[in-house]
């Protein structure tokens, strides 16, 4: 909005009559103090909205930080934990193929059956078996010198 602007004062002689004070219109004046007052208002909501919104903003920044930070907590501790495992798989594998490299191959496997097959040891006798048929050969034995003994009656 315009303010007046006053106007410069004629110039008079050294002694002459004082210049006239120029008149300012008051009504003027309260409306620029009105209008540069409903200004300032609306220039101070703005700036107490824009401030809620921020505070809003930093408070939605936090929540979704810690929420975060929980979730890469919990998958650091996930990844522990199937490095664990993984660990332990590498493990087991080892062992397994200890194992493997102390079992028979197939080539000492086949010189096995090849003597098997060349002994047949399904035709071996026990221990038991052999003091059965050293038993039943003496019983046979004894019973022919009984009957050899004999006399014979013709």
């Amino acid at each position: 909005m315009d303010a007046p602007v006053a106007q410069p004062a004629p110039k008079t002689s050294l002694f002459g009559s004082k210049p006239a004070v120029p008149t300012v219109d008051l009504s003027e004046v309260q409306q620029d103090i009105n209008s540069l007052s409903t200004r300032l208002r609306i220039g101070e909501e703005r700036y107490n909205d824009l401030r809620r919104q921020l505070q809003f903003i930093e408070q939605q920044s936090m929540s979704n930080q810690k929420k975060a930070m929980g979730e890469l907590k919990m998958l650091n501790g996930e990844v522990t934990e199937v490095k664990h495992s993984i660990s332990e798989l590498q493990n087991r594998m080892i062992l397994l193929i200890k194992e493997l490299q102390l079992m028979a191959k197939k080539s000492d496997v086949d010189v096995l059956r090849k003597y098997l097959d060349f002994w047949e040891p399904v035709k071996f006798v026990n221990a038991g078996q052999v003091e059965k048929i050293v038993k039943d050969e003496i019983e046979s034995a004894r019973q022919k010198d009984a009957d050899s003994e004999k006399p014979s009656t013709e």
